[in-house]
């Protein structure tokens, strides 16, 4: 998309919105890509005409097909349709796969980990922390009634291990816990530091002695006796590596008759999130999730009239903080020194986002043949209603008559 004429940016990119990542399972898409001068706020995104575009983060998809569902897709920069008024910067328009006459299907598996990227300058020794990704995904589609009822559904699922970078904290020490428990059992602080301890942290050294946090008081009754060479606190690493699962499966049915078409496709997609802190007890799994269904009826009158009704709905909602045993019940407490504190994740929060499309479109077309009376040259113009001007596939201009022609309606 990025790579579009009159397009700039870098295309799909992650964390620009919560649980955002470079795949096609982001409930908030954020895609960096400009046109006509307007940031990518301007962004308008389409599913076989549903808006999926978000009413909060402007410019961002709340829904991505997954590309082995999607027939085409077309990108726009300066030939906007009245009807999609709403996108200023670019418009992004999806047409998903339908059923046909024949039975078809695809398959494919994605895999990798850190042992299959090639290390640089900046990894010659030590590599790429634990990471994997495996991406499994399929299609099948054909003919429920043969030249009347289609379908089509596609699946896909993905199982990530996700590698984060480094955190340096400051951290109680063991043996000032252990202290802790010995001097003073019954104290809040060494419930809280007994019953949440820490997780998933590598010491790499100490960051203060008794006797450096204490000074000359350490070893005496108003610090609790603490001995001066006791060490207080660590400089650890805390390297969490969590999961992050989804599932996206779509379903199309597709009906025609004489005279009529029905259509109806449905979206569901489920994310994952896992939430590692570095206190045990407040791990959270945040959850994502899109769902969306589509709707349209399509009838002919004649040769010269047909009516389009289509309906469609998408809900994004959001949680954080909702797994359960979280003890939310404890509040955020700091501990001085710029140690670890203690503290869960933000919430318990829900966000819910509806988004409702509906449409009625009736096409008139009238059709008449000029005839010249000089020459054997004919040209055909056909007017829509919905437009205040004729439209001609000739040179000549259509907007009214001139002497010497001839007007006659089919």
């Amino acid at each position: 998309m990025a790579v579009a004429p009159g397009i700039t940016g870098h295309g799909a990119v992650g964390n620009g919105a919560p649980g955002d990542a470079p795949d096609n399972f982001s409930t908030e898409k954020t895609v960096d890509a400009s046109g006509n001068g307007r940031n990518y706020s301007g962004n308008q995104f389409t599913v076989d005409g549903l808006n999926i575009t978000s009413n909060i983060l402007l410019g961002t998809a709340n829904l991505t097909p997954n590309p082995d569902s999607i027939q085409e897709m077309a990108v726009q920069t300066n030939t906007f349709s009245v009807e999609n008024g709403r996108g200023s910067s670019v418009q992004i328009a999806i047409t998903t796969k339908s059923g046909s006459n024949q039975y078809h299907g695809t398959g494919s598996y994605f895999f990798t980990d850190q042992h299959l990227w090639a290390r640089t300058e900046f990894t010659p020794t030590t590599g790429y922390e634990p990471f994997k990704k495996n991406d499994l995904a399929g299609t099948f589609g054909g003919p429920i009634i043969k030249n009347h009822t289609f379908f089509f559904a596609s699946v896909e699922d993905l199982r990530a291990q996700v590698s984060q970078a480094t955190q340096v904290h400051v951290v109680e020490s063991p043996e000032f816990v252990a202290f802790a428990k010995q001097a003073y059992a019954n104290s809040i602080g060494t419930k809280l530091l007994t019953q949440y301890p820490l997780f998933s942290v590598v010491t790499t050294g100490v960051n203060q002695t008794a006797q450096q946090a204490f000074g000359s008081a350490c070893g005496t009754p108003s610090a609790g006796n603490i001995p001066c060479d006791l060490p207080v606190s660590d400089n650890a690493r805390f390297k969490p590596s969590p999961f992050r699962n989804a599932l996206q499966y779509n379903f199309r049915v597709d009906q025609s008759f004489s005279k009529d078409r029905l259509y109806f496709s449905m979206y569901r997609t489920n994310l994952d999130t896992e939430n590692i802190a570095i206190r045990q007890g407040f791990h959270d799994v945040g959850n994502n999730n899109t769902k969306a269904y589509q709707a349209a009826y399509t009838h002919i009158f004649n040769t010269n009239l047909l009516n389009d009704f289509s309906y469609g709905q998408i809900r994004v909602q959001g949680s954080s903080g909702e797994s359960g045993g979280i003890p939310f019940h404890v509040p955020d407490i700091g501990i001085d020194g710029g140690q670890e504190g203690i503290n869960g994740p933000w919430g318990p929060a829900t966000f819910i986002q509806n988004n409702y499309n509906w449409r009625d479109v009736v096409t008139l077309l009238e059709i008449w043949i000029r005839v010249l009376e000089r020459g054997r040259r004919r040209a055909l113009c056909g007017t829509l209603l919905s437009t205040a001007f004729p439209v001609c596939n000739s040179v000549d201009s259509c907007s009214g008559s001139t002497p010497g022609r001839e007007w006659r309606q089919l």
